[in-house]
């Protein structure tokens, strides 16, 4: 009895500090990741994925964290649906939690958490694989001009080729 009122506590004190800052969109599925009956939680993930709610982000981690970390039932349908929505918004500040859960074996989400990264991490870097193949390499690499302003954005500039 206990347990559960310390365990509902908690809970509630994670939703409201997750109800921050969100669009109105975002506040109406929220409720229902912090619920127990499985559906709805799964319903909530995939509505918020599929809009692409990234101020639902530490919502869907707080949760799936959660999720994972207490095994209720059904939790790894209920993981998955939280994993493949963070895969669909795309934000990197899902990266940290999924490179943990990629290298923990045997939760059964291995292929949902890869196919999140993958979509995650190109968005993260800032040379895109692909981007630059039908340019010459003497455009991407070219030495800075001698100039006496020590302003970065002077010495980061793009060559005179690549300006058309």
């Amino acid at each position: 009895m206990l347990y559960r009122v310390i365990h509902d506590y908690l809970r509630d004190k994670r939703l409201k500090q997750n109800m921050r800052g969100v669009s109105t969109e975002a506040a109406q599925w929220i409720p229902m990741l912090y619920g127990s009956y499985t559906p709805y939680v799964m319903e909530a993930a995939e509505q918020l994925g599929a809009a692409r709610e990234t101020t639902a982000v530490p919502a869907l981690m707080d949760v799936l964290e959660q999720t994972i970390n207490t095994q209720p039932p059904d939790w790894c349908d209920t993981s998955e649906s939280l994993v493949i929505a963070l895969g669909q918004m795309g934000d990197r500040r899902a990266l940290p939690l999924l490179q943990r859960l990629s290298n923990v074996r045997g939760i059964g989400l291995l292929t949902a958490v890869h196919e999140a990264i993958d979509r995650i991490e190109p968005q993260t870097s800032l040379l895109r694989p692909g981007s630059a193949d039908d340019l010459p390499r003497e455009i991407l690499l070219r030495p800075a001009e001698s100039c006496t302003e020590s302003d970065p954005t002077l010495l980061l500039r793009a060559s005179q080729e690549s300006r058309s």
